[in-house]
């Protein structure tokens, strides 16, 4: 992620990347993932009026379901 990203916090990376910028940065990690106890949450920041879906990887955490959220 260090190399495709800037670091926010210990495990939480910002990254502005290409379409193929991300498919080489997902097949990266699918090489190095652990399914079974690892997971990636990838949250597409992009315009609001047609925000795109969250995707999981490996294992499923809990997350906030979908639709407009106040924090």
């Amino acid at each position: 992620m260090e190399d495709h990203g800037r670091r926010l916090q210990y495990s939480v990376f910002v990254c502005d990347l290409s379409h193929a910028e991300l498919a080489e940065l997902e097949t990266a990690v699918h090489h190095i993932i652990d399914f079974n106890a690892d997971s990636i949450i990838r949250i597409d920041l992009g315009d609001a009026a047609h925000p795109a879906p969250i995707v999981t990887t490996g294992h499923r955490r809990w997350r906030p379901p979908s639709g407009p959220q106040i924090v």
